[in-house]
């Protein structure tokens, strides 16, 4: 008796379509049956949408190659900018289905091309491949649910006065697949990512609907509707599928990450720094931030940083914001610069002295770094700069190669050193040139100067509490 094994097509309801539709002409049951599906569901959208870029990401991390990943990336963007209007249109079509219960008194069961029972048709590999997959989840469904379904299906048929061919329900299965296809339409992904997106609209939202199902025949069955059906048997917990990953997080206080899942957290951030043109839009904390929350979904209870390393996050960061402020270092040049946040913040939590020792290898090279950079006459192609292409190629080195250990920082400066010493030989400063760096030398150097300037307002803010 699975009526809804097909979805029916879905004809376009603007607003004002539902907004003027004849509702009045539907029982009152019916429109409480409606609202209340139509708040599980929502519910249920928002728990797919919180958990896709959880999923996404862990997709982008297990890539095999740059294209693959970015392919996950961009999923990630365009399920954030378009989820909302995603849950609307699924809603706008829900609804629109129970307005047409009230306008027709019977619906042609012609299939849409969105889920067409018959694989053997000729379609685009991408398309056949979803239709399948949708297919078998109703199926799944259907298996699974049936039962409930077709109580459902029988009770709206009697409350209505119509036969059960001529009523596809609104709150099957096939026809929920169908809302969400249309409504995700607007989604521009490769068919690898639609079926991601799928397995967790079933997950999600088709996992829960025997709930639906039992609190639609509940309501109806309260009012008279057909009470001698004999009731669904109740769906045990271990039958439903797995939910490892939820959006739901315990009541427990919260906990610090170690600072080792922190470093983790950085090097696979570090993967993904955007280039120099882009850096300036590029948070680390908000980065972190997004990570952790992340971590906590996973984990199943808030995750905070450390209280030591979170000091170490704030004074790195302030530290870059004071020193990429300096007019004296050119513009090219900050946004190189700029990115070795990661690398200078995961330093500074594998070794503690790197605040208090000016002699520590990283400080010295960028330092080395801000020396050269003071002195820097700039030209339109980066390429053939000698400089800046040094610089550059620091800049990879460490965002390509550190993972945890400091002595890349010797090595680079060592390489570094050489270099300036090099240039320094062969080429004869410019008088304007020598008496810019003259007055460099005879103050401290940009990045001490900042680091000075960090460590004295911190200073202040203390004596001050």
């Amino acid at each position: 008796m699975h009526n809804d094994g097909n979805v029916v097509p879905l004809h376009k309801a603007t607003t004002d379509q539902v907004a003027h539709s004849p509702l009045a002409r539907l029982p009152a049951i019916l429109l409480q049956v409606r609202d209340k599906a139509a708040q599980q569901l929502r519910h249920g959208l928002q728990a797919l949408f919180d958990n896709a870029d959880d999923t996404l990401f862990e997709m982008a991390d297990r890539a095999h190659c740059d294209v693959e990943q970015n392919i996950f990336f961009q999923a990630m963007r365009d399920l954030r900018l378009k989820r909302k209007s995603i849950e609307r249109v699924f809603l706008e079509q829900f609804f629109a289905a129970f307005i047409r219960l009230a306008q027709y008194e019977s619906v042609l069961a012609a299939l849409p091309q969105t889920l067409d029972t018959n694989t053997s048709t000729v379609q685009p590999d991408d398309e056949r491949e979803r239709t399948v997959a949708v297919q078998a989840m109703v199926n799944r469904v259907l298996d699974r649910d049936g039962f409930a379904l077709d109580q459902l299906t029988a009770r709206l048929c009697a409350l209505l006065g119509k036969e059960p061919g001529d009523l596809h329900n609104p709150l099957g299965p096939a026809m929920f697949c169908e809302y969400f296809l249309q409504a995700a339409r607007q989604l521009g992904l490769e068919i690898k990512v639609k079926l991601i997106i799928l397995t967790l609209f079933e997950r999600y939202v088709l996992s829960e609907v025997d709930q639906l199902y039992a609190e639609a025949n509940q309501l109806l069955l309260a009012t008279g509707v057909l009470p001698d059906l004999k009731p669904a048997p109740v769906r045990r917990t271990t039958d439903r599928p797995d939910q490892s990953v939820t959006g739901g997080l315990t009541d427990e206080g919260p906990d610090p990450i170690s600072t080792r899942d922190l470093l983790r957290l950085l090097s696979h951030l570090q993967q993904y720094v955007p280039a120099p043109a882009a850096v300036d839009d590029f948070d680390l904390r908000n980065q972190l931030e997004l990570l952790l929350t992340r971590v906590s979904v996973k984990s199943g209870r808030s995750r905070v940083f450390g209280e030591a390393d979170e000091d170490v996050i704030n004074l790195v960061a302030l530290l870059f914001e004071c020193m990429l402020d300096d007019r004296n270092l050119p513009d090219s040049l900050k946004a190189l610069v700029g990115r070795l946040q990661i690398p200078l913040v995961k330093v500074a939590l594998l070794d503690k002295s790197f605040f208090s020792r000016s002699s520590h290898p990283a400080r010295r090279l960028l330092n080395e770094i801000a020396n050269a950079a003071m002195g820097w006459g700039a030209c339109d192609d980066h390429d053939r700069d000698s400089l800046y292409v040094r610089i550059d190629q620091v800049v990879q080195r460490l965002l390509n190669d550190f993972v945890d250990d400091p002595a890349i920082f010797s090595e680079l400066l060592a390489d570094f050193l050489a270099f300036t010493q090099d240039e320094r030989s062969r080429t004869e400063l410019a008088p304007e040139l020598r008496n810019g760096v003259a007055r460099m030398l005879d103050d401290t150097l940009l990045f001490e100067r900042a680091l000075e300037s960090v460590i004295g307002n911190l200073k202040r803010l203390n004596r001050g509490k």
